[in-house]
């Protein structure tokens, strides 16, 4: 099985269980729906997600950069990308080639409100 058809296949199986429930929340739905698109989006046109998953837009810069895809050139953009203030993901976001997905202000009162789940413990952790 392809990357593709294994995503396919959790997808199929995801619907049929959410077929048997109750009660479906408006989001479930909704992700359901962007994860079928985005599947189709990758089979027939996947440089549509440019500017959305990271390894098509490390792919089109290792491109771009006319190296080999497996070069030590390579790697190093794959490192670089992800660069904390320098990396060619943040210069992308800059320029508005790769979106923002969270407002920083929310990621900020993350740092300091973590959501009520197993990061607040470990928040509590690392305070201590």
């Amino acid at each position: 099985m392809s990357a593709i058809d294994i995503r396919w296949h959790y997808l199929m199986q995801v619907k049929k269980f959410l077929a048997q429930q109750h009660i479906i929340q408006p989001s479930q739905a909704d992700i359901v729906r962007l994860w079928e698109t985005t599947l189709n989006q990758l089979e027939h046109s996947p440089g549509t997600f440019f500017d959305q998953l990271d390894w098509i837009s490390k792919c089109h810069l290792i491109r771009q950069s006319k190296v080999a895809l497996h070069s030590d050139a390579a790697k190093k953009i794959d490192l670089k990308y992800h660069e904390l203030q320098t990396g060619y993901q943040e210069i992308l976001e800059q320029q508005g080639k790769s979106p923002t997905l969270i407002a920083e202000r929310v990621a900020e009162q993350a740092i300091h409100e973590p959501p009520d789940t197993r990061a607040a413990l470990r928040s509590q952790y690392i305070k201590e």
